[in-house]
């Protein structure tokens, strides 16, 4: 298996009072490390072309375009992969 490498960008944000900047500091993974990090993480099957079809026809995580490039935030993957997983009932009583 592949390891994953998190690439971190610092960006600079403006504060309320339009003086002093403040730092947010996001993790972003390409379409690749994503499905990478789903499959690794929540032991269910995300390819990265699975990721590139629900990015054309809706239902996939939340993804940040910068040009040609499609990225996603560790957080909105977890909260996607979260909301894909059903808890079983167990129906023996």
């Amino acid at each position: 298996m592949t390891n994953i490498t998190i690439a971190q960008d610092t960006h600079e944000f403006v504060s309320n009072d339009g003086l002093h900047p403040r730092q947010e500091n996001t993790k972003y993974l390409t379409r690749l490390e994503a499905s990478q990090y789903i499959e690794s993480t929540y032991r269910f099957a995300c390819g990265h072309c699975l990721l590139a079809k629900l990015a054309s026809i809706g239902g996939g995580p939340a993804r940040l375009r910068s040009g040609r490039s499609v990225v996603y935030r560790i957080d909105d993957l977890d909260r996607w992969a979260l909301a894909r997983l059903q808890r079983i009932e167990d129906d023996a009583a």
